[in-house]
């Protein structure tokens, strides 16, 4: 049986979350992100740059109807 520490778990879940986040952005995005470190920058520095942008009224009306 391997060991594992709680800093490889933590290191595993940090990886997959910043999978997460950047597996669905464009790669012209990615380039402009690709030196950010943790997953809260990555998901920060995409708030503050496109979380403004216009979206189709129904794409709204999905979104609150979660």
């Amino acid at each position: 049986m391997v060991w594992r520490t709680a800093d490889d778990v933590w290191q595993q879940w940090v990886a997959m979350a910043h999978y997460l986040i950047i597996s669905g952005i464009p790669d012209s995005v990615l380039m402009l992100i690709m030196h950010l470190e943790t997953p809260h920058e990555t998901f920060t520095y995409l708030k503050s740059h496109y979380s403004r942008i216009w979206r189709p009224k129904c794409s709204k009306v999905v979104d609150e109807a979660n």
